[in-house]
């Protein structure tokens, strides 16, 4: 992700890479993810599928404004199941490491952007809100964690 920025920074590319860059790294995570035998088929992996299928077609269809919007609404709604997923089960070992990375990179695609359109800040912004949200389970556990260690330090 933060070498697709780099690019896109001394480029002047804008939202396009950047979507493009946060699908290489989604699609490297799933490797990883399969080698790892760190994964499950659920229920949501047939939506994803889904959405990249309809966002695929509206490509050919509509064109790349429409895809992009299509895209976003999509990361949304994967966000938000996962931002709940985590509500639920907050696990901080892996998680809060690899989603502040991914707030940071999102910030930067957000300031990297050649220019305030939905085509080009529309699929960062959007990261930026719901991983932020995704965080707040996983921050105030750390903190948990922290405190209880502090106390038994001090017990």
């Amino acid at each position: 992700m933060f070498a697709t920025i780099r690019v896109c920074l001394k480029t002047g590319g804008g939202g396009y890479q950047i979507l493009f860059g946060s699908a290489i790294c989604s699609f490297l995570m799933f490797i990883i993810l399969l080698y790892k035998k760190r994964n499950t088929w659920t229920w949501l992996e047939v939506v994803l599928i889904i959405l990249i299928g309809i966002c695929g077609v509206t490509w050919i269809i509509k064109g790349p404004y429409e895809t992009v919007v299509l895209g976003v609404i999509s990361e949304s709604i994967i966000g938000i199941y996962l931002a709940v997923k985590t509500f639920l089960n907050p696990i901080v070992k892996y998680n809060l490491k690899g989603y502040t990375l991914f707030l940071i990179a999102s910030i930067i695609a957000t300031y990297a952007a050649r220019e305030w359109s939905w085509q080009e800040r529309g699929y960062s912004t959007s990261e930026i809100f719901i991983t932020s949200i995704t965080m707040i389970p996983l921050m105030y556990k750390k903190w948990k964690i922290w405190k209880r260690n502090k106390n038994i330090k001090q017990g």
